[in-house]
């Protein structure tokens, strides 16, 4: 089954999914905790899921704070950092409303032992480019720079890829 919805309030039977799917997209609700919940609960028993969500303290997303706060200083905004990322995502006047990051230490709380018979937790999608603005793409492009990303996309990649199987 495939639907789009309201990630909050999911149009689907409880305990009726094998497998949920969702990545980088429940970051970007208004509550994302609701999201995960309704996560496990159109999950069946020993159902598997497989979650994206951003990293606070990846390189990518301090480096977001730091610039975008400047730069909200300077252009006199009101936005918050986030709204000033993510510009693909800006379509017909759309911006980012939400957009929200954890430690990992959060995530084993959210995807906790009492839900989870197995948690799996791994960082992925370093990019010197999101790093290190404006020169980061050149880096990106010579051998040190992609031989570097393939080693630090685990250590300090910008989101989580959670996998869990449902108790």
């Amino acid at each position: 089954m495939t639907a789009q919805a309201n990630a909050e309030l999911l149009p689907i039977e409880s305990e009726s999914i094998d497998i949920v799917y969702s990545s980088g997209v429940l970051h970007h609700t208004p509550n994302t905790d609701k999201a995960i919940d309704e996560v496990f609960r159109v999950l069946k028993k020993h159902g598997k899921g497989v979650v994206g969500l951003y990293s606070t303290y990846s390189p990518t997303f301090i480096t977001a704070r730091i610039v975008n706060t400047i730069k909200s200083k300077f252009i006199k905004s009101n936005k918050n950092w986030y709204e000033l990322t993510e510009t693909a995502w800006n379509t017909k006047g759309t911006s980012n409303p939400w957009t929200k990051t954890y430690s990992k230490k959060e995530l084993r709380e959210i995807f906790d032992t009492s839900r989870c018979n197995s948690i799996h937790i791994r960082s992925v999608g370093f990019r010197w480019a999101d790093v290190l603005p404006i020169i980061g793409k050149y880096i990106s492009k010579t051998k040190v720079g992609r031989i570097t990303e393939g080693f630090l996309r685990h250590k300090l990649g910008s989101m989580w890829v959670v996998t869990f199987e449902k108790k």
